[in-house]
């Protein structure tokens, strides 16, 4: 089930027996238990309805959910830190765990009672091969909270920021966006900090971003490349040498720049074949702001002259480690192999474009 498919049937009080909350994106998932919370619980009587438990066994969970509710048609019960999912475990441990209790978990939840709302929440990462978790992730109340993306994401910051009485200037949000990270907790503490620094100004301009996030190197990668992208080498230039004197290698630049001109090839192939955006992010699990930047780049430029321009990068590479050039030298071709690249596109104009 989707979280919005979720968030909907909550507000139709059509609710599930067992549910199975996890996904990286802790504070949607906190809200969402939440959510059931308000909907199931009455006003005074939460504390007589809702169970919470801690890894529980399979009696103790059973007895919960088939206490009756008290003045209310559901009991919630909450079961946390399930140690049949927990990661670290040693080899072949998770497995005879899924197969024992697991496998009798997987049972009861099929004949829950239908008195009680249970929610097996799960938090951090979730190793999805094992059995216990392919048979919850097939529950049809499994819900997974992935990281907000997108046109979904800046809709919630711009929400947020409203909430605190301030508005984004656009090339603000535009910054602020792919340095805030990724989930929202961390989001919104960045935001807190961004409204407290513009004090009384309604407008959160791009000093106060500025000023408060760093953008991610990701971010400074491909400002560089845009320079490149618009023949401003001098730009260029002073770009990377702010990420040296940050303390950023000239190797590790250089890697950058291979493994962005091996992300651009990937994407510009998935596109010919008719793959949709979505589907090319998630073949190659890119975060929104990274795909849409590399697709941006790829407009005018065909696979096969993307790939060459990846294999001259490789060879400078080879040729700095194989000491026949130096570091600097190697970046440099890498830096005017795209240089040459971008300006046949330029040349080319959209003759490639999708």
């Amino acid at each position: 089930m989707k979280r919005e498919a979720f968030f909907q049937n909550v507000k139709k009080a059509a609710f599930e027996r067992v549910y199975f909350f996890y996904g990286p994106e802790e504070y949607v998932k906190a809200s969402a238990l939440a959510a059931l919370r308000g909907a199931l619980l009455p006003e005074g009587l939460e504390m007589v309805n809702e169970a919470v438990l801690s890894n529980p066994s399979l009696e103790d969970l059973d007895a919960a959910a088939q206490t009756l509710p008290f003045m209310a048609e559901r009991r919630l019960v909450v079961v946390n830190d399930l140690a049949a999912l927990r990661q670290g475990r040693g080899e072949g441990e998770g497995e005879e765990t899924a197969t024992g209790d697991g496998k009798a978990l997987l049972e009861w939840c099929a004949h829950a009672p239908d008195t009680a709302c249970v929610v097996i929440y799960h938090e951090g990462k979730l190793d999805e091969r094992r059995t216990l978790a392919k048979g919850l992730i097939a529950l049809p109340g499994s819900v997974r909270f992935d990281y907000l993306v997108g046109e979904e994401l800046r809709k919630w910051i711009v929400q947020a920021a409203e909430r605190q009485g301030k508005r984004f200037e656009k090339a603000a949000l535009n910054e602020f966006v792919p340095g805030a990270g990724e989930d929202l907790q961390a989001i919104s503490g960045a935001l807190e900090q961004v409204c407290a620094y513009t004090a009384e100004a309604a407008e959160i301009d791009l000093a106060a971003v500025r000023a408060i996030v760093r953008p991610p190197l990701d971010a400074k990668v491909f400002a560089m490349i845009d320079d490149i992208m618009a023949g401003n080498m001098a730009r260029a230039q002073i770009a990377v040498k702010t990420l040296v004197d940050e303390g950023e290698s000239r190797v590790g630049i250089l890697a950058l720049i291979i493994r962005q001109l091996r992300l651009m090839t990937d994407i510009r192939l998935l596109q010919d074949a008719r793959k949709t955006a979505p589907e090319i992010a998630q073949a190659l699990k890119l975060t929104d702001f990274v795909y849409r930047k590399t697709a941006s780049s790829v407009r005018t430029l065909a696979a096969p002259e993307i790939l060459a321009a990846y294999r001259r990068c490789v060879d400078a590479d080879f040729q700095f480690k194989s000491g026949q050039i130096g570091e600097q030298a190697a970046l440099d071709r890498a830096i005017f192999t795209l240089h040459g690249l971008f300006a046949r596109g330029r040349k080319e104009g959209g003759g490639h474009s999708k």
